[in-house]
């Protein structure tokens, strides 16, 4: 009976999560979006997207929004109706059935048992708890030792009892970090509602002021991702140390950490915290909370910065940053002292997240890889030194924050003209590479704007106080007392429209050609292939065979892959070799029957590009126009449909 009942909620659940996406994709389309795309994106029949869409329908006419269907068009939503339709979406985010359904769920579910209560879980109660049988607990605990794992503990068993874990203090509570800032459970940064659900309100609010009162004294630099794993490392510590759990043993090397900036704001805090909990910080905790507080990037870099001219080691590997940077890229950053002393600020908190085992989640990680794929190709390339140099492999999101601070270096080269008029402050929530990026495009896009501050979510009090005449934030605002213009992490061009929409009549960039790159001996249709790497060699065989190739170039291109998807949404991917080998530059197409996973996302045309590195024809140019003249739902439904080269050229042109 039980099962039964899962198995009812589980099609709930998907359903509910169909219909999120369904939402998602009618808001983000500018026009119709057809039936026949939206089943390929969402994996499921025709049929089934247009009962989706009926009941959808049916549920946004009684919130007085109109889901037009025209036959010949497809499906829209009302223009009038978008703002309702975005709260519509906000409020269906959150639904959610009690009973963790599909997998993961249950894996997050049972590590959150297993590391917050801290106690001996019988899997008998586990199974009834998820309404599942015992032989899927049983599975699923496979994929939650596996976690554990990669955090340096173990989860046993004792018989007759249930399952465990066991591992030193200091891990134990980087997991607990880890749960929330991590990349596994929480696909976006999590709330600060979260760490509440966990350890209680009286926490959170606490640690909130905590940090309100050391920006009074203390020169501090926090996103909103740093703020949130801090936030979760001091709650977690003062929950073990209440609970007698304290770490005893130190490592030799933390007692150099006195003379470090952050041991006296490790210091503050935890005479605030003492005066708040009655609970005394030893010397050992004292010396962790330092150390991950230099994780967090809490202290904000300067060129004067001492604590970087002692790092000579690090500063030398930024001048060969910088010089393959050149080499290779055409960009020249050596005078950007700005670039140079943030990123290696930033290099520095990722040394020490590998060493301690703490991650950094990056929450406009997918929009990087679409609108500035230059930056993105320049950041792996720079994790790959970071690998030969000091053996640390970054991860997509430590790419992502890299691909940020190279991101602000190329609109801070573009130059901008200052003529202060409207005051603004931003609301950022990805840290200050992503706050630098983010002023910068604002600067260059509108030189009659002045930024007078630029903030993470939990200062809005704060940046409210500057007056500004309006907001630019990443997150939503509600109940300010001037307008507010939401944006993505990146500044995409429909939200520059959307400033513009308050300062001046929006103006769009022209395209240019790259008609020259596609060939007829490149174009091929209805691939019926079902795997990422075997359409990636297929296709590079199909070049190799034409003489444009060679294994080495299969190596590359898979190589390129392994590291950051290519896949750039809307059901395209774009794979190429990291250093192209080959001085002639062609895009091969790449049609499959069926949509694939490529990555996180569904992919079905893929566009093989090589260019040359000739300065004329760089890849970062011809990506971005590239991406320019697909960016469209209803041009990439007219080249899946073609099955030639011509009716496909026709499509490319015909998009201006």
């Amino acid at each position: 009976m039980l099962e039964k009942q899962f198995i009812g909620g589980y099609m709930s659940v998907r359903t509910i999560n169909r219909k999120k996406e369904l939402l998602k994709e009618l808001i983000t389309q500018k026009g119709f979006i057809t039936g026949e795309y939206l089943s390929k994106k969402m994996g499921v029949s025709p049929r089934t997207i247009r009962q989706d869409i009926k009941k959808l329908s049916s549920e946004l006419k009684e919130n007085n929004i109109e889901l037009q269907a025209i036959s010949s068009k497809g499906y829209s939503i009302d223009q009038n109706d978008q703002d309702r339709a975005k709260k519509y979406l906000e409020s269906i985010l959150h639904t959610s059935t009690g009973i963790p359904a599909l997998p993961m769920e249950r894996i997050k579910f049972m590590v959150r048992v297993l590391l917050f209560e801290d106690e001996i879980v019988d899997i008998d109660t586990l199974a009834e708890k998820l309404c599942v049988s015992r032989s899927t607990i049983e599975k699923d605990i496979q994929d939650v030792k596996k976690w554990f794992s990669k955090q340096g503990l173990e989860l046993l068993y004792k018989k007759e009892q249930g399952i465990y874990i066991e591992g030193s203090e200091p891990l134990i509570r980087y997991a607990m970090v880890n749960y929330f800032a991590g990349m596994d459970f929480y696909t976006a940064l999590p709330r600060l509602s979260d760490l509440s659900e966990v350890f209680g309100a009286a926490y959170v609010n606490s640690i909130r002021q905590f940090f309100t009162q050391i920006h009074k004294t203390e020169k501090i630099n926090l996103s909103d991702a740093d703020f949130l794993n801090l936030a979760a490392y001091l709650i977690v510590s003062i929950s073990r140390i209440k609970k007698q759990k304290e770490i005893k043993q130190i490592d030799p090397e933390f007692l150099l950490l006195e003379k470090k900036k952050e041991y006296t704001i490790a210091e503050s805090i935890s005479r605030l915290i003492k005066q708040n909990f009655s609970i005394t910080f030893s010397k050992t905790e004292l010396m962790y909370l330092t150390k991950h507080l230099m994780q967090v990037n809490i202290i904000s870099p300067t060129i004067q910065d001492p604590s970087m001219l002692e790092k000579k080691d690090l500063l030398k590997f930024m001048d060969r940053v910088l010089e393959k940077i050149n080499t290779r890229y055409y960009l020249d950053f050596s005078k950007d002292d700005e670039l140079i002393i943030s990123l290696s600020h930033y290099l520095i908190s990722l040394i020490n997240r590998r060493k301690y085992k703490t991650l950094a989640k990056n929450p406009g990680l997918g929009e990087i890889a679409a609108q500035y794929p230059d930056a993105l190709e320049i950041a792996i390339t720079i994790s790959n030194m970071l690998q030969e140099e000091y053996e640390i492999t970054a991860n997509e999101h430590e790419i992502g924050y890299i691909a940020l601070y190279i991101c602000a270096g190329i609109e801070r080269q573009k130059g901008r003209q200052e003529r202060p008029q409207k005051k603004v402050v931003i609301i950022c929530t990805t840290g200050s590479g992503g706050s630098q990026l983010l002023a910068v495009k604002i600067r260059h896009s509108f030189p009659n704007l002045k930024i007078i501050g630029v903030y993470p979510t939990y200062r809005l009090n704060e940046a409210i106080k500057q007056n500004p005449d309006f907001i630019i934030s990443t997150n939503p605002i509600e109940n300010a007392e001037c307008p507010v213009v939401q944006i993505s992490h990146l500044l995409n061009d429909e939200d520059l429209i959307n400033i513009k929409k308050v300062l001046y009549d929006a103006s769009r960039k022209g395209k240019m050609g790259l008609e020259h790159l596609f060939r007829p001996e490149l174009y091929f249709p209805e691939i019926d292939l079902n795997k990422r790497e075997i359409v990636i060699q297929y296709l590079c065989k199909k070049v190799e065979t034409l003489g444009l190739g060679n294994e080495g170039f299969t190596k590359m291109v898979i190589e390129r892959e392994s590291i950051f998807s290519t896949a750039i949404g809307n059901l395209v991917a774009i794979p190429h070799a990291l250093n192209n080998p080959f001085f002639d530059s062609w895009i091969a197409v790449g049609i499959l029957k069926k949509p694939i996973l490529w990555g996180n996302e569904l992919v079905q045309l893929v566009l093989l590009l090589n260019i040359d590195n000739s300065r004329e024809e760089n890849f970062s140019t011809i990506y971005e126009i590239l991406y320019d003249r697909i960016n469209n739902k209803k041009t990439i439904e007219q080249l899946l449909r073609t099955t030639n080269f011509e009716n496909f050229m026709k499509v490319i042109i015909n998009e201006q």
